[in-house]
């Protein structure tokens, strides 16, 4: 049975809270309804975490290199709404054929969507260029973000 895009975001949700639980940081689902998605308490430090799942790594073009494809709009890829500034402090973007999340401020996302590359392929030959562009997911760790924020 396939799962929709509610349980495929609901899952995204589930594996955010269990990587910040894994990492010594509390998290909890939020309410249906707010700006966010999920609540960590680090260090005494609220974040408000809205959470964006794919189900794998895609190829947008036929020559491109793959990426992990996040649409950033309010309610997924066919919303109508934009994020404000104020709705949350950082995106958490999960890939579930890999099982892992990556965060970015929400200052950082300059788009509408969001692409991220792996360090495991040679972008040089797709748009955008080589490794000097772009976002890697193994840069995008929590630490990393914490690291950038304090």
């Amino acid at each position: 049975m396939e799962s929709n895009e509610l349980q495929i975001g609901t899952a995204g949700e589930h594996i955010v809270v269990a990587d910040f639980l894994l990492n010594g940081v509390s998290a909890f689902i939020s309410n249906h309804g707010s700006s966010y998605d999920v609540v960590a308490d680090c260090d005494g430090k609220l974040f408000r975490v809205q959470v964006k799942t794919t189900r794998e790594i895609k190829k947008l073009t036929q020559r491109a290199n793959p990426i992990y494809y996040y649409h950033i709009k309010r309610s997924g890829k066919n919303g109508k709404k934009f994020y404000k500034k104020n709705d949350f402090d950082l995106f958490a973007l999960v890939a579930l054929d890999i099982r892992k999340v990556f965060y970015i401020g929400f200052d950082e996302v300059k788009s509408n969507s969001i692409c991220i590359r792996s360090n495991e392929y040679d972008y040089s030959g797709n748009r955008g260029g080589g490794k000097k562009n772009g976002l890697y997911y193994q840069d995008l760790t929590w630490e990393n973000f914490i690291k950038k924020n304090e």
